[in-house]
């Protein structure tokens, strides 16, 4: 399965911490996700380790209708260049600095 990686969007006090474990989500969240980005879970892996807007705001919306079953996908907005991914180990914390780095969105500017 793909990994285990935290989506942190926002600066300060409105950051936002996202758990997405691929080998967690449901079936029907990876169908959500397949249907908006057309990607299968290979493709929505290189996706998110690209920084692709489409896979990330898949993925972020996927994880807050748990919380929030009424949200539409067009509600999920936020600024890219405010996106970080982190990889973590399966207990949730900072995969080793040794670790291929993931791209971060990029800041205008």
């Amino acid at each position: 399965m793909a990994g285990h990686y935290h989506i942190h969007i926002g600066d300060g006090d409105e950051r936002q911490t996202y758990d997405c474990d691929f080998n967690k989500l449901l079936n029907a969240e990876f169908i959500a996700i397949e249907r908006l980005t057309g990607l299968t879970l290979t493709g929505v892996a290189q996706g998110l380790m690209e920084a692709s807007a489409m896979t990330v705001t898949a993925l972020v919306w996927v994880l807050r209708r748990r919380q929030e079953p009424t949200l539409r996908f067009d509600q999920v907005e936020f600024k890219m260049a405010d996106m970080e991914l982190e990889e973590v180990d399966e207990a949730g914390q900072a995969a080793p600095k040794e670790a291929t780095p993931i791209k971060r969105a990029k800041k205008a500017g």
